[in-house]
């Protein structure tokens, strides 16, 4: 018994979406789906052809601007990759239709095809990512405070949970879902968690709490069919009746099968265009009660058919098992026989040893029937070919099964190296975007950096070449004028070059010997020409001089670069260059440090990057702290700003010693 229901369950299951395709919708009632749109889903099962016609009616629709024919057709696409098992078209088409949702007011709709990309990633073994999306549409349907989007959220995790077989965690939800739906009227939603929680109940032998559910369930599908009840489907009145065929089953009440079984042909007589499965399987299960097995193998075959138009194959597996079983009843061992050739072909997950056990028994059946029309020689021959098939079978099932995994696992392989190249490709296409913006910045910078001292030299060169105009401390003034910006572009240019020769160049540093101290006296005085006559710029040195090897122009740039940063941002205080030397004499530590205005915590780690300026309206490139890193990494040393020290800013440049 617990079999038989255990597979109804999973009937249910694949109905559930169908059952609920159209959806409802503020500005597009379900009736109002065109015919020739509902008319989609005899090519379901046969993509090329959907696919021709839905194109065909997607122009037609733009063509006369039918905004109601488009919101159908992208749902009916969405749906139709849903069972075909179509991950990537279905994440494309679920954002599109939920878009067309809200824009809508199908909140329904929304949640709805949302589900369905939850419950397609479920089919597909990715779990992760459906409990992604539930975890997403919790949030969504919690920011909005959307009482239907949380009972779709409780339908999908039920959903996650009953397909991973775990009807513990699932039953829960499916109740909390059940509720909701029920006092929303959502008698289509309803039925389908009401059809699963009674199959849950009976797969736990709890019948009381099952009977309960099947006959509120059962009382709702009778006002349907009385039209009394709006909103509950053809399909799922079937599905209702259907339900009680198992308990018949199981407590042998002939006459309470026979009851629903009257109901149902009454439902198909009044609804025949719904699909006639319910109507086959139950049918079928009559038969076997009356003992009529022809009749029984004859309605397995009409169920089998079904899922073979919906390409099921699993379900397939059991009807053709089902049927090989009902064919050995009815002494037809040689249709059977091959009724479980084709169990066997479409992969069935039975034990080999019990399939292996019937099959040789309905060959030696099959034997004996032939020994009657052929000769008693052949009998021999007859079961060493049926020995090889089978061998011969297993052998080719199992070379398949050995190609699809390694086919699988190279196909993982692949997704992994393309996603690892998307990655890659993402980072790649950020440090472009990237270098664009800072090149653009740049060419903005220099535009101004270059053409501001050009213009002062040649407006003041014009003047100079104007005899008797000015004095000779004008003159003397102006002269200084020009210098100044002379040795500014000059400047720029080398920073410019610099970074360019050091991008460029791979050669190792110029090493020598020199004195620390006079390094850092002749940078104060190259820089004390730029500080502000407020600056009090200075050089705190060792008395016992220090003689580094390193490559003194490399450390001269770097301090320069430091100290002339510091002028550039301290308008009075003081700029103090020091150095000091580990207790271990492995490093020397060159501090420079400034009381102007410091540097946010938020820019701090961009200070070094290229082009970048803290305040754009200084004058600069913003090359200088960027070059001081690309020297200091070619000298193996480091260079950060201290971020604790409050009083303006201190940069602290660590350089190894031999």
């Amino acid at each position: 018994m617990k079999t038989y229901i255990q597979s109804t369950g999973l009937i249910l299951f694949l109905f559930s979406c169908l059952t609920l395709k159209a959806g409802n919708s503020l500005l597009f009632h379900p009736d109002s789906v065109p015919a020739s749109i509902q008319a989609l889903e005899e090519y379901y099962q046969k993509p090329q052809e959907y696919i021709k016609h839905w194109n065909i009616l997607k122009a037609r629709a733009d063509s006369i601007n039918s905004v109601r024919d488009e919101f159908f057709l992208y749902k009916d696409r969405n749906y139709f990759h849903y069972i075909g098992g179509e991950i990537d078209s279905l994440r494309k088409y679920t954002a599109i239709v939920k878009d067309l949702c809200l824009k809508y007011k199908d909140i329904h709709g929304f949640y709805y095809n949302w589900l369905l990309l939850s419950e397609g990633y479920n089919n597909v073994g990715n779990g992760k990512a459906g409990t992604f999306e539930n975890e997403q549409m919790y949030n969504y349907a919690r920011e909005n405070k959307s009482e239907t989007g949380m009972a779709y959220n409780q339908f999908a995790i039920a959903s996650g949970y009953l397909a991973a077989r775990d009807n513990q965690k699932a039953e829960p939800y499916l109740i909390q879902a059940m509720q909701k739906f029920y006092q929303m009227k959502r008698w289509d939603i309803y039925a389908v968690l009401a059809s699963n929680e009674i199959i849950l109940l009976s797969a736990a032998n709890r019948e009381t709490e099952s009977q309960k559910v099947f006959q509120q369930l059962d009382s709702l599908a009778n006002l349907a069919l009385a039209g009394k009840l709006h909103g509950f489907p053809p399909r799922n009145i079937a599905m209702t009746k259907y339900l009680v065929f198992g308990k018949c089953v199981s407590s042998g009440d002939i006459k309470t099968f026979k009851k629903y079984l009257s109901e149902l042909e009454e439902v198909y007589r009044k609804y025949p265009s719904i699909p006639r499965f319910y109507l086959f399987d139950s049918k079928q299960t009559y038969a076997y009660l009356m003992k009529d097995y022809i009749m029984q193998a004859a309605y397995i075959d009409s169920c089998a058919n079904y899922y073979k138009l919906r390409n099921s194959k699993e379900n397939m597996r059991r009807m053709y098992l089902n049927g090989a079983n009902a064919l050995a009843m009815a002494n037809k061992y040689d249709e059977a026989y091959h009724k479980l050739i084709s169990v066997i072909e479409l992969g069935d997950t039975l034990s080999w040893e019990k399939t292996q056990k019937q099959l040789n028994y309905l060959s030696t059946k099959y034997d004996v029937n032939k020994l009657k029309l052929e000769k008693q020689e052949l009998s021999l021959k007859a079961r060493n070919m049926q020995l090889l098939l089978t061998i011969g079978i297993g052998i080719i099932l199992l070379f398949i099964l050995f190609f699809r995994m390694t086919v699988y696992r190279r196909q993982l392989k692949l997704n992994a190296k393309i996603h690892q190249q998307d990655l890659q490709l993402i980072a790649a296409n950020e440090k472009i975007q990237k270098a664009n913006e800072m090149k653009n910045v740049f060419i903005q910078n220099m535009n101004h950096e270059i053409r501001t001292p050009l213009n002062t030299i040649v407006g003041f060169a014009d003047c100079l070449a104007t005899p008797n105009t000015f004095s000779s401390d004008e003159i003397k003034e102006i002269s200084n004028t020009i210098k100044t910006n002379s040795d500014h572009l000059l400047r720029l240019i080398s920073d410019m070059l610099s970074i360019a020769s050091l991008d460029s160049d791979s050669e190792e540093p110029m090493k020598s010997s020199f004195s620390v101290n006079e390094c850092c006296n002749h940078v104060i005085d190259e820089v004390k020409e730029f500080a502000n006559t407020n600056v009090h710029l200075h050089a705190t040195l060792k008395e016992e001089d220090f003689t580094m090897i390193s490559d003194k122009k490399m450390i001269h740039q770097i301090l320069f670069n430091l100290l002339h940063n510091a002028v550039k941002f301290t308008s009075e205080g003081e700029i103090e260059l020091s150095y000091e030397i580990t207790p271990d004499k492995k490093e020397i530590h060159f501090l420079v440090r400034d009381t102007g205005i410091g540097i946010p915590k938020e820019e701090q780690k961009k200070v070094f990057e290229r082009f970048y300026k803290v305040n754009s309206f200084t004058q600069g490139s913003g090359l200088g702290l960027s070059l001081c890193q690309i020297l200091v990494q070619r000298l193996q040393g480091s260079l950060y700003l201290d971020n604790e020290y409050k009083k303006g800013s201190l940069f602290v440049f660590i350089h190894p010693l031999l």
